[in-house]
């Protein structure tokens, strides 16, 4: 949930430079996209992202890392199939790749489920179809 803030602290908080640089980290279009329409939480939902970034910082520091390779921007190849166009084999790989990643990204929130207590809505989030989750290699 989003509050509504003065265009005067916004500028107090240099909120334009945060989202700036915040965009600049982003690897894919849709992140960058995303960061560029944020706009400040309500302090609950500020708890709740702080929560969640606790959870993974004490991963990060007990040497335990989420595997992210294999996750890029697949819209374009999503737009052109619902289009009926048909995709290169190189798109295929990328669409492959991606979906590997985002099963190694599920497994990883499954596995260390007892420690992410406030992460646990994001793997709800990334429930699979049957013939995907099946699907191994």
């Amino acid at each position: 949930m989003t509050i509504e803030i003065s265009d005067r602290v916004l500028e107090t908080l240099e909120w334009d430079i945060i989202k700036d640089k915040l965009v600049s980290l982003c690897g894919t279009e849709p992140g960058k996209d995303l960061c560029g329409l944020m706009s400040p939480l309500d302090p609950e939902a500020i708890r709740k992202q702080l929560k969640k970034t606790t959870e993974l910082k004490e991963l990060f520091n007990k040497n335990i890392t989420i595997n992210f390779s294999g996750i890029n921007d697949i819209n374009p190849f999503i737009i052109l199939s619902e289009k009926e166009g048909t995709l290169k084999i190189e798109e295929l790989v990328a669409v492959k790749k991606f979906i590997i990643g985002s099963h190694q990204v599920y497994n990883f929130l499954s596995e260390n489920n007892e420690e992410l207590h406030y992460l646990k809505e994001e793997k709800t989030e990334m429930e699979f179809s049957p013939d995907i989750r099946d699907e191994k290699n």
